[in-house]
């Protein structure tokens, strides 16, 4: 974080297949962690030409993030992956999962720094408030926007939206 705020970060931009090069290699790390918990994790690759340039250290980052938070999240269900092409353009990279949801009113603070939606003492989960802080200036510094729709008990939808670049 300390690397955006002050721009020291050095963003390296490169064409990679956002499905072969990020999205499946941590579907593959995330593997042994579902099976244990009894949930299941799909990469669904509906894109012929699923290729962006941005920097892959910042890329990865947003989406170790977001299937690490979803696979935190979820006690039973799913985690769904979707790459697909929207407006015949961008590329949009949806995380889906069945787990505990976010609140309507918590979802306006949802990327602020330090931000969590259970706080106290009886808070269940370990973190400090900066993974989604993070995810959205990474996605800034891709020009790409994130999306989030969540209902609570039911489960959320993280879309990460990038403008095609030709």
């Amino acid at each position: 974080m300390s690397d955006i705020q002050t721009g020291t970060h050095e963003y390296i931009p490169k064409r990679v297949n956002i499905c072969e090069d990020i999205l499946m290699n941590l579907v593959f790390e995330y593997k042994s962690i579902v099976r244990e918990k009894g949930i299941k994790l799909t990469l669904n690759k509906n894109i012929d030409d699923p290729f962006v340039e941005v920097d892959t250290y910042t890329v990865n980052q947003i989406f170790a993030n977001l299937i690490d938070n979803a696979v935190k999240y979820t006690a039973e269900g799913s985690i769904t992956i979707n790459c697909e092409r929207i407006n015949n353009k961008n590329i949009a990279v949806s995380v889906i999962d069945t787990g505990l949801g976010i609140s309507e009113e918590y979802l306006p603070k949802l990327f602020e720094e330090f931000s969590q939606e259970d706080t106290g003492y009886t808070r269940k989960y370990d973190g400090n408030g900066l993974g989604l802080a993070l995810v959205k200036k990474y996605c800034e510094l891709n020009n790409a926007e994130i999306k989030v729709t969540s209902k609570k008990g039911e489960g959320s939808t993280f879309t990460v939206i990038f403008n095609k670049n030709h």
